[in-house]
């Protein structure tokens, strides 16, 4: 036990203690936590050109398959105005 300099017991914790009951929380920001207006911000030095090629980061996927649902909502509203 350990008390502090007016007496009373000080609970030392490090780190984070997960809940059972609780979704666990990271700090880490991921695709899907970004607005779309900013994915292209966090690509790669060689930007969006190269992420059909390169398929290494999940930001390049993430982008690549916005773009796709973003060519079929344009060819649909397209087909839907003849």
């Amino acid at each position: 036990m350990v008390r502090n300099a007016s007496g009373k017991k000080v609970f030392y914790v490090t780190g984070d203690i997960a809940h059972p009951d609780q979704i666990a929380k990271t700090t880490w920001l991921v695709p899907e936590h970004v607005p779309a207006r900013n994915i292209k911000r966090h690509l790669c030095k060689d930007g969006p050109k190269m992420c059909k090629e390169c398929q290494l980061c999940e930001w390049g996927k993430f982008y690549l398959r916005m773009k796709e649902e973003e060519k079929k909502q344009s060819t649909n509203a397209l087909m839907a105005t003849v």
